[in-house]
């Protein structure tokens, strides 16, 4: 059983450190992933409900993708909870964390998100979506989803989807 190690204070949209692996290793949080394939997550955001919603269908419609992603319009039982609120300018339009693999947090910073067109929003919720229910971590591969400042790529390359290397170390680790 995998213990419940709080991380409070994971900014995994914005770590600096490389991982030491090479871009053919997959890049995960630590290796495990959750119990179940189908992932609960609650809505409580303001803001985005469209986005969230339309990365969750991209998600869950990717060729090959193990998981799959619910809005289980929930109160409780809910591995993922997703929120929107303004944290101010801190560099992170959006972050994970929480009790890796029993209850996870994505937190949308509405002082970037609101600034971001429709789709640089889907980037930045996949891209969390990645961390928190694929247990995926950051990669330095340009036109990889889990690259870092994946609202940052968006702008050169268009990237809002699971791309190909994303759903294969899904696969590998699921």
């Amino acid at each position: 059983m995998i213990s419940r190690l709080p991380v409070f204070g994971v900014v995994l949209a914005l770590l600096f450190v490389a991982v030491g692996a090479t871009a053919a290793v997959a890049h995960f949080w630590d290796g495990n992933h959750w119990a179940n394939s189908a992932i609960d997550y609650r809505d409580i955001v303001d803001n985005y409900d469209t986005e969230l919603s339309s990365a969750r269908v991209d998600w869950n419609l990717t060729t090959n993708n193990p998981t799959e992603l619910y809005d289980c319009n929930c109160t409780g039982g809910w591995d993922i909870q997703v929120g929107d609120a303004n944290y101010g300018a801190n560099d992170m339009p959006g972050w994970s964390g929480g009790y890796l693999w029993s209850e996870l947090y994505i937190d949308l910073n509405e002082y970037y998100m609101g600034g971001y067109v429709p789709n640089k929003r889907r980037a930045v919720i996949t891209h969390e979506f990645g961390h928190a229910a694929g247990g995926l971590d950051h990669h330095e591969e340009q036109g990889r989803i889990m690259q870092y400042y994946v609202e940052d790529y968006y702008d050169t390359d268009g990237l809002y989807q699971l791309d190909a290397g994303s759903v294969g170390e899904l696969n590998d680790l699921w």
